[in-house]
């Protein structure tokens, strides 16, 4: 037990926590050598160190990924497997060089499947609640922009029903902040205002009093020129 309050022991031990750390994991991470064609235990997270005791690999795969790593110092992992009574589990491995850049051993990691589903589950449920968030968003922008867009084609069409019925009193419009609602809504009064005088100018013709100043004000168009020429035989 020595070795296991070693500064240099207790250096790994703290990158292996930070790494443990930085990944979530909820298992322990462990550094492993190979002598006389076994392996054993060197540095681990535990809090009860098993420094020396004998690791055997639970399949021919992991036993195969652990001398690849330790001989051509690859970055390896291995398909799902499954280990009776323990579960279903993904390994990593990766080579711990020496300073000379020998490698001096494997490292391992090893992950729950069902903790790294849960993981990806959990990432599924906060993207699907962020997309709704934004689809209710959308939706609450549109009917705001469709209220703004139809109400003042809902008051233009109030005031098209009372011109119909001869009523050209109180035909206020609203000033609306959008340029293009108020340019339909200056050409709109254009076409009320001319339309009242219309009306106005036809009373008077049909009195026959010609003279009236109201007939002065000529209104562009085939239907202004048309009482213009009335007016004028």
């Amino acid at each position: 037990m020595e070795h296991a309050n070693s500064e240099g022991f207790n250096k790994i031990v703290v990158n292996l926590l930070k790494i443990k750390e930085n990944n979530n994991l909820d298992t322990e991470i462990y550094t492993l050598r190979r002598t006389e064609g076994a392996w054993e235990f060197v540095t681990m997270t535990d809090r009860n160190p098993y420094i020396g005791n004998k690791y055997i690999p639970s399949s021919e795969e992991i036993q195969r990924k652990l001398l690849e790593v330790s001989e051509r110092g690859k970055f390896l992992y291995t398909p799902i497997y499954t280990t009776k009574g323990v579960g279903s589990w993904i390994s990593a491995f990766a080579p711990v060089r020496a300073s000379d850049g020998t490698i001096d051993g494997v490292l391992e990691v090893d992950y729950r499947v069902d903790f790294f589903y849960a993981k990806i589950k959990d990432r599924a449920i906060m993207i699907a609640l962020v997309a709704v968030g934004f689809i209710v968003l959308a939706l609450l922008l549109s009917l705001l922009l469709a209220a703004k867009i139809s109400r003042p084609i809902l008051q233009m069409t109030n005031i098209s029903r009372r011109i119909s019925k001869g009523n050209f009193n109180e035909l206020k419009m609203e000033t609306y902040s959008c340029s293009e609602l108020n340019e339909m809504k200056s050409s709109f009064k254009e076409l009320v205002n001319n339309m009242q005088l219309l009306s106005q100018q036809a009373e008077v013709i049909s009195k026959d009093n010609l003279f009236e100043q109201i007939l002065d004000n000529r209104i562009e168009g085939r239907l202004g020129n048309a009482f213009a020429v009335m007016v004028k035989n």
